[in-house]
């Protein structure tokens, strides 16, 4: 006597195609659970999912013409930088205009969302976060360098050095990590 037949048959069919180390692997797993690679998948593939811990990140960009910007205010940090290493000297009123160069420029860069700890997750496109890091660690080698000669810091200077590790510590990678 035949088994008998069940009353919700399988009779769809899904065909997947693995590579010969996929396949090995969805074999060892199915044999860590004592089943058939056929059951195996079927009870991963039905399994409830699981919405992610996180919501994806927003993504900040910046134009062409503004990261030309970030380009030749860096440029000009660097120049400032070198020649305060070399000579020991910084002129207060160029250093005080980069600094309120750099301010417009993140102004006109980042949301004022990015400086909230309470806002939602963001990820700084790849060129903007270069060009933030570089420009960050210019005004901290500027920074280091007035504390080694004993002068006082530009308080625009530190608040500047602030708001650029504020924004970079709350960047996330565009997979959420």
């Amino acid at each position: 006597m035949p088994r008998p037949r069940k009353d919700d048959t399988r009779s769809h069919q899904l065909n997947i195609r693995f590579t010969a180390r996929e396949l090995a692997r969805v074999h060892a797993h199915a044999g860590l659970l004592g089943k058939t690679p056929a059951d195996f998948g079927r009870s991963v593939m039905l399994r409830r999912p699981r919405r992610k811990k996180r919501a994806a990140p927003v993504t900040i960009g910046a134009s062409g013409r503004l990261l030309r910007r970030w380009h030749a205010a860096g440029v000009a940090l660097n120049h400032l930088a070198h020649r305060f290493n070399a000579t020991g000297e910084i002129q207060p009123s160029e250093l005080a205009r980069l600094t309120n160069h750099l301010r417009r420029l993140g102004a006109a860069s980042f949301p004022a969302a990015c400086l909230q700890s309470s806002s939602a997750p963001y990820a700084l496109a790849p060129a903007l976060r270069y060009h933030l890091r570089k420009t960050c660690t210019n005004l901290v080698q500027i920074a280091d360098r007035h504390q080694v000669l004993a002068l006082p810091l530009p308080v625009s200077l530190v608040n500047l050095i602030g708001r650029s590790r504020a924004i970079l510590n709350r960047d996330r990678l565009p997979d959420g990590a």
